[in-house]
């Protein structure tokens, strides 16, 4: 068997975000004579070959395909588009290979489904997606948004739970040819990825647009961030979110997604009311 590239063992371990340590105890490496971060070192140096058994093992925790590791350069890394989260450097580099490996999965899906649409002469333009301007005003934003998708707030909220709700929205999005994934992990419950991470991921796409939505979220706000990233689309911005008020962007897609679900003269007759009885704001506002 052809020996695998110890320059791809590295760079495969490294855009998994795992240690050396890390990396040695997931693929059980080590024996009396030599531990097991010396044993990987040693494979990536070239001094020493991974057997066929141990690659497998790779191809598991490093989440790259077989063949990747016998390439005489290690390939372009996929794009997140752009990072809209604002985690601290420890944290973005913590959970950096989940994402990742997410996001490279994401785009497979996206290129599977956009090929068989060509194929099909399927292939008809999403008009929604990059027509909106982040100057655009948040009610006309919304209204745009809302007579797109053919979504009535009322019979939204006569949903019986959060579940029922998300999935009467996901059906008006999808039906415009939008597809949305619900996504927490890599495949395995050991691979969940958390909402520190990602909340969400719009891939800005005019054929086979997706949103991805962290399923390990609560369910209640699954639909805030469906149409969060929906807005992502009408903007044309292809990228991850942890939706936070600190990025242009990303404040934009929340007003937008919070005013859709609730209006600004709704929020004020809830304020009105709370303040007249014994039930505080915040209650009366999950209950609307």
């Amino acid at each position: 068997m052809a020996k695998a590239n110890p320059e791809i063992l590295k760079w495969a371990r490294e855009t998994a975000g795992l240690s050396l340590e890390e990396a040695a105890s997931k693929l059980a490496l080590g024996g009396k004579r030599v531990t097991g971060s010396e044993m990987l070192a040693a494979y990536e140096a070239g001094d020493r070959s991974p057997t066929q058994p141990q690659l497998m093992k790779m191809v598991k925790h490093y989440h790259r395909p077989f063949i990747t590791f016998f390439l005489p350069t290690p390939p372009r890394s996929a794009s997140l588009g752009e990072d809209f989260r604002r985690l601290p450097e420890a944290k973005r580099d913590e959970h950096q290979g989940s994402v990742s490996a997410l996001v490279r999965d994401i785009y497979l899906r996206q290129s599977l489904v956009k090929d068989a649409l060509i194929d099909k002469e399927e292939d008809v333009i999403v008009d929604f997606v990059g027509k909106g301007q982040v100057t655009s005003a948040v009610d006309s934003a919304c209204r745009t948004i809302r007579d797109y998708f053919e979504i009535d707030i009322a019979a939204y909220r006569r949903r019986k739970g959060a579940h029922e709700a998300f999935k009467y929205l996901r059906e008006k999005i999808e039906i415009k040819g939008i597809y949305v994934l619900l996504i927490g992990d890599l495949g395995s419950n050991h691979s969940s990825i958390n909402t520190e991470a990602f909340r969400g991921f719009a891939l800005s796409d005019p054929i086979a647009p997706f949103v991805v939505i962290n399923q390990n979220d609560s369910k209640s706000a699954w639909c805030f961030t469906l149409l969060h990233e929906v807005v992502h689309l009408w903007l044309g911005k292809t990228g991850i979110s942890a939706q936070t008020h600190e990025h242009k962007i990303e404040r934009y897609c929340n007003d937008v997604a919070s005013h859709i679900l609730i209006s600004a003269d709704e929020v004020s007759e809830v304020y009105e009311a709370a303040m007249q009885s014994e039930e505080t704001f915040v209650i009366a506002l999950q209950r609307e």
